[in-house]
């Protein structure tokens, strides 16, 4: 829908600081055409422009490689939804522009939308590109739209400037040549950049925001066939209307293209400025390796903004010996420069351990001598120390493969990061083209921008670099301590206050090949949690490639949910907090379950109640020859659940039940036993 145009001007005028000293006066040719708004020039798709210039263009900066941001000042509650640069020497430029919209000071994570203009951008006058969101912002309130990265240098050169004007507005339009969120510089005079949307008007706007999905406890855009996948889509009501319905259209498209799993996610009344996520109720479980596409399309009736309603997610079905890669594996639709010292970065996790690093790929635009580093990362998944491996060959304008000699191998829990340092003629490439899957934030921040040679790092939402590694298959053993246990969750299920406590036995494993696993303590938070269980031991010794069995008991003092973290601290080398679920409720109306001391048995089964005929009391026997979840429970004659006596994980072992029926009639009942696919079902007879 286009908008009649007309202008909402901010007149601000404290004074800015002194000019910068590699500002130069732009030459500006004799056919042009500044593009003034409102006059149609720029094809302004936004009734409503917030900008602080005075569209007469006159200087730029000679810097490299820098940033730029603008602070606005809505002066009535303001609907952004599009962005406009000037900008010069854009024609023969790789480099695209990216902006975002922060709420509050910029920092990582805090953007609130993107938007991306590809290469190649004007020669001389606006680009104009809308956001992946709109955002709303209560009048008086400030906004910043950050962009870049602006390759720079002088006027003529091959690389693109924004511009700005001889006026002074205040201390609103900065620069930083230290990242997208270093340092930034007061200019003097206004960025000619603007924004567009609708101010204090009502309309409606679904948009769909981040599709990330879950496997196995956390997000991943590498995991095994056979794997369950569910996802969530978030949905944000950005207009000023409340939503009375909407549903969101979910598919998934495998190896080929073929659809392989939909869903429609069924949204009720959503209030304007709101935000709901939903998740898929049935998982969708791959079984073909390769790529996958997730799409969602947001809809609602009267939607006025179709712009922002698909999002996608792309990831990848299959163990290691394979390429990891987030860009669609084609050359590179662009290309990003940057200044000596600088570079780009992406974070690497294989879906299966222990992996290999034999190769890597990267894109360039141009010949030059490459600088190509791998980093281990730390425990927040960010590079650390000096890199594992450094490279230096001759690349060349396209793809380049190099081989990892000796190979990088990454052991349980561990991931790295592969970037590149800038090197004159040799551009970073960027796939710009949709589905642009790793700028999902809510599957965390992939790219990194590298600063003063590798020794700093900034997260960056950007994923879609053209930077690949291959995971090779190995069969080496980590030299340091790797702690894994037989379970991520001890559930206890429902447990009477009044009766003895329960206990299960949780094992620890050092699957590492050298250094012994030493285990300093064990705790349980939180604190309000940890009156229910008993841990024995909480400190000890494992050896490489042995166990140790931990005894958990669970004694509810009180009726309610007694769940928590189990965290068993260590010096294992892939997770020194290794956490465990804790679940466990006291109920009076529950019975006990008590482990017996017997053999292990080799099969499933559930026996006669002892007594039987029984008045009040009866115990219920029941054999796990492996770990299991169990539900054993009690009904009457006319199917109705009267008591639940097991409901929880269970190691394998022989457990007995107590049934108090105190509180029952005479009668006949039944009770039945499910533990996978075992399922047994007894009567059994109260006498009053």
């Amino acid at each position: 829908m286009r908008w009649t145009h007309w202008l909402l001007l901010l007149c601000l005028t404290t004074a800015m600081s002194a000019m910068a000293s590699d500002n130069v006066a732009l030459v500006w040719p004799s056919n042009l055409d500044t593009r003034t708004l409102p006059n149609g020039a720029l094809d302004d798709p936004q009734p409503d422009t917030l900008l602080y210039d005075n569209n007469s263009p006159a200087i730029l900066s000679t810097a490299t490689n820098f940033w730029c941001r603008v602070r606005f000042t809505a002066p009535v509650d303001f609907s952004l939804i599009s962005a406009y640069c000037y900008t010069i020497d854009g024609t023969n430029s790789q480099a695209p522009c990216s902006c975002f919209v922060f709420t509050s000071t910029p920092a990582p994570g805090g953007e609130q939308a993107i938007a991306r203009a590809a290469a190649p951008l004007p020669n001389f006058g606006w680009f104009d590109v809308n956001f992946n969101d709109t955002v709303n912002v209560v009048g008086g309130t400030d906004f910043w739209v950050v962009f870049g990265p602006i390759p720079g240098g002088p006027q003529g050169d091959a690389n693109w400037n924004p511009v700005y004007d001889n006026g002074i507005t205040g201390d609103r339009s900065q620069i930083s040549t230290q990242g997208k969120f270093g340092t930034y510089s007061n200019l003097t005079g206004d960025i000619m950049f603007r924004v567009g949307g609708i101010a204090g008007g009502v309309f409606t706007d679904l948009s769909a925001g981040d599709l990330s999905n879950e496997v196995a406890g956390e997000t991943s855009y590498n995991f095994l066939s056979g794997q369950s996948v569910f996802f969530t889509q978030e949905f944000e009501n950005v207009g000023t209307q409340d939503i009375t319905a909407y549903v969101g259209e979910l598919t998934v498209t495998g190896p080929g293209g073929t659809e392989v799993f939909s869903e429609d996610l069924i949204g009720g009344a959503l209030d304007a400025e709101a935000t709901a996520n939903l998740t898929t109720g049935t998982p969708f479980t791959p079984t073909a390796e390769g790529e996958y596409l997730a799409r969602c399309i947001a809809l609602a009736g009267d939607d006025n903004n179709q712009e922002n309603d698909t999002t996608w997610l792309r990831f990848f079905v299959g163990g290691n010996h394979r390429w990891y890669r987030y860009d669609d594996d084609e050359d590179a639709d662009s290309y990003l420069g940057f200044s000596a010292g600088s570079g780009w970065a992406l974070k690497f996790k294989p879906a299966t351990y222990p992996a290999a690093i034999t190769r890597v790929r990267v894109d360039v635009g141009g010949a030059a001598t490459g600088d190509f580093r791998i980093w281990m990362n730390d425990s927040q998944e960010l590079p650390t120390g000096t890199p594992v491996w450094t490279s230096t060959p001759a690349v060349v304008s396209g793809w380049n493969e190099i081989t990892v000699t000796p190979p990088i191998l990454v052991f349980e829990g561990q991931s790295v990061t592969f970037g590149t340092l800038f090197e004159t003629g040799a551009p970073m490439g960027f796939d710009d083209n949709p589905p642009n899957a790793a700028q999902n934030i809510a599957m965390g921040l992939l790219a990194l921008q590298i600063a003063n040679d590798g020794a700093q790092f900034f997260e960056d939402d950007g994923g879609n670099l053209c930077m690949q590694v291959f995971f090779d298959t190995t069969s080496a053993t980590p030299p340091f301590p790797v702690i894994d246990t037989d379970r991520d969750t001890v559930d206890f299920g429902r447990i009477r206050p009044s009766a003895p406590g329960v206990s299960q036995t949780l094992t620890v494993f050092n699957e590492g090949g050298q250094d012994a696993l030493n285990v300093t303590s064990i705790t349980i938070t939180p604190n309000a949690t940890a009156p229910a269980y008993q841990i024995t031991p909480t400190s000890f010794t494992v050896a490489a490639g042995a166990s140790r069995d931990v005894t958990i008991t669970f004694d509810p003092p009180l009726h309610r949910s007694w769940n928590g973290i189990i965290t068993i601290n260590s010096n294992a080398g892939n997770n020194a907090a290794f956490p465990v679920i804790l679940r466990g409720i006291g109920d009076s109306t529950a019975s006990a379950v008590h482990e017996t001391n017997l053999p292990l048995p080799s099969e499933f089964s559930m026996g006669q109640n002892y007594p039987n005929p029984f008045n009040p009391t009866t115990d219920i026997q029941f054999s796990l020859p492996v770990q299991s979840n169990v539900r054993l429970t009690v009904v009457n004659m006319l199917g109705q659940e009267v008591a639940v006596l097991a409901n929880g994980n269970f190691s394998a072992g022989v457990y007995t039940a107590s049934f108090d029926a105190v509180a029952m009639p005479s009668g006949l009942y039944f009770y039945r036993m499910d533990a996978g696919d075992f399922t047994s079902v007894r009567k059994m007879m109260l006498l009053k």
